[in-house]
């Protein structure tokens, strides 16, 4: 594999073979002076012989850093980071850290997740082309966007590769404050529901979801400190960032009467008594204080899951409580030279799926700000092809990697976050997301006119966690033998031969009209109009290139319910893939006997 990092200013040498080979600055500067200098003194055949002996040297260095970079990036090796020139910089231990206000050193755990997010930004630096990252991200038309709608970017732009600094910057005492969950929970019998309201209109259908999970039942919770034995929902907790009091509707009314009850499960958090604004991530507060340590987040407008799809995401959490585990993901498309890292990156973990490549992240490397893009056009759209690949490309060829937010599927595998709504988090990270140490992307995130939360909030636990999400099917079919059964007994129709319905193929195919449009546009009061969607587009596309850019990489993507089935399979562009698309619940692995993940728990 051919290393990115190349200077501009390289000099070239060719080898034995005829091949060219590059060496850094100093290496070559170095060579020319000594051979210069052992050619007056000691003859033209010394003279040589010593050049021999030094290019074959630099060239060795450069073989050696291709060879070793993934290496490097995957967590292999300790933390150093390798420079143009003859020495290396290593960054400090991970155990022990000095107080610069006390001159106290504080052992920290080697496997910190603050010091391993530096360590890793630190590496990948060390990986791409340039040590100067450039200025952040800014994309065409933004501002002539940013006019028509009466808004700018965040005021409060995430440097390249900033996060390291950040963290190193940050106390040492404070850098112990919060302790990762536990990779599984499998003790865990109940969990809490979070929804976050802020609109009126929305109040009736929260109370209709109030009532409905706080009836769904659990056999298997028999713990003696659950208050709600036999259920499975131990508690549900309403975010309320409204200004308008909850007492002026009826559905309003019946929500704080049922809050008021001790015997029922809802509790309200009202954010204005707590000193906190309006702000999406309130909903992850440490303030909120959930009984469990497992959470179910819900915007207040849904999308809402049946009782076996949440049973089955609860069970798929407990065997991986590390990681956010979600419904709805959405992917980045990849430059090719991301792609290429990506694909190397995963066949050296083992493949798709395997524990290594779960904890595998791919190099982001952001040079300068994107020339001109080619312009979107309506058949672009239609054909899953905005931004067009070749405009991707020849961006990522002139200024290094960029990112394009997909959003026409919900994919099983390769999603790099989850969107909030169906979505399981280990309590134990509302500790980090509101750490000291990510004010700056807080403060990002509330400037920033889509106010990016998912994104932010699945790439905080990737990044402290080292895995990327889980995804698990929204619906859950019955298996078609009941479905043949009931349909003799009752009448009732049969559900399509062919394993991907009419249903599942609209999702895919209309998955932004049917979520992302409408959703977004209400619940996050986005700035744009039906008319103008690539406005928001663009707008969610910069704010994950900042945060990607901030980190200095991405996960390298979910693995979906199928894995370790029959039902793993590979699409048209020869993409991991689940068929049929939702699960029926005899095809969940982790839920029946002797499937894939059963055992774990």
């Amino acid at each position: 594999m051919s290393s990115p990092r190349a200077s501009s200013n390289e000099g070239i040498m060719n080898d034995s073979s005829g091949k060219s080979k590059t060496c850094g600055n100093s290496f070559c500067f170095r060579t020319i002076i000594i051979a210069g200098i052992m050619g007056g003194l000691y003859g033209t055949s010394i003279n040589f012989r010593l050049l021999q002996a030094h290019m074959a040297e630099d060239i060795k260095k450069e073989e050696e850093f291709e060879e070793d970079f993934i290496k490097m990036i995957t967590g292999n090796e300790e933390s150093t980071i390798i420079t143009d020139g003859e020495e290396t910089v290593k960054a400090p231990p991970l155990d022990i850290i000095e107080d610069s206000t006390t001159n106290d050193k504080i052992v920290l755990a080697k496997d910190n997740p603050f010091l391993l997010i530096a360590e890793r930004t630190e590496k990948h630096a060390a990986y791409c082309p340039t040590a100067d990252p450039g200025p952040p991200l800014q994309i065409k038309n933004m501002e002539e966007y940013l006019e028509k709608k009466n808004t700018r970017l965040s005021p409060n732009d995430l440097p390249v590769l900033g996060a390291s600094q950040t963290i190193r910057n940050t106390s040492p005492a404070a850098l112990s404050q919060c302790t990762l969950p536990p990779p599984k929970s499998c003790d865990q019998e109940t969990f809490t529901v979070i929804f976050m309201g802020y609109k009126p209109d929305r109040v009736k259908k929260i109370w209709g979801q109030v009532q409905s999970m706080s009836k769904w039942k659990n056999a298997d919770n028999k713990n003696a400190k659950s208050k709600r034995p036999g259920m499975l929902v131990e508690e549900i907790i309403l975010i309320w960032n409204g200004e308008i009091s909850l007492n002026e509707s009826k559905d309003g009314q019946a929500l704080l009467q049922a809050s008021a009850d001790p015997e029922h499960p809802l509790r309200i958090f009202f954010s204005s008594q707590h000193g906190l604004q309006n702000n999406l991530l309130n909903r992850y507060h440490p303030d909120v204080k959930p009984t469990t340590d497992a959470l179910l987040y819900y915007d207040d407008d849904g999308p809402f899951y049946s009782l076996e799809a949440i049973e089955s995401a609860f069970a798929l959490w407990k065997r991986h409580s590390k990681a956010q585990i979600g419904a709805m993901g959405r992917n980045f498309r990849l430059d090719p030279r991301m792609k290429q890292t990506r694909k190397d990156l995963l066949e050296k973990a083992g493949g798709v799926g395997s524990d290594e490549a779960r904890t595998t992240f791919v190099p982001l490397c952001r040079a300068t700000p994107p020339p001109p893009q080619a312009e979107e056009t309506a058949d672009d759209v239609k054909t899953d092809n905005s931004t067009s690949r070749r405009a991707l490309e020849a961006l990522s060829n002139t200024v290094g990697d960029y990112l394009e937010y997909n959003y026409f599927v919900f994919p099983n595998f390769e999603a790099n976050m989850v969107l909030p709504s169906g979505s399981f988090l280990h309590k134990n990270y509302l500790c980090f997301i509101w750490h000291e140490a990510f004010k700056d992307i807080r403060d990002f995130v509330l400037g920033h006119p889509v106010h990016p939360d998912d994104v932010t909030v699945s790439t905080l636990v990737t990044q402290l966690s080292g895995y990327a999400p889980l995804v698990y099917s929204r619906r859950v079919n019955r298996p078609k033998s009941i479905r043949r059964k009931l349909a003799d007994v009752d009448s009732l129709p049969t559900t399509p031969a062919s394993e991907e319905s009419e249903w599942d193929m609209y999702e895919r195919n209309h998955a932004m009209a049917w979520n992302e449009q409408r959703m977004d546009s209400e619940h996050r009061r986005l700035l744009w109009d039906d008319n103008d969607p690539m406005v928001w587009a663009k707008l969610r596309e910069e704010a994950i290139n900042s945060l990607a850019g901030y980190f200095g990489s991405i996960n390298s993507g979910s693995v979906g319910w199928c894995f370790g089935t029959e039902y793993h399979t590979k699409n048209k562009k020869g993409e991991d893939d689940c068929t049929p698309q939702m699960a029926s619940s005899d095809k969940i692995p982790w839920m029946n006997k002797g499937g894939f993940g059963y055992e774990d728990c």
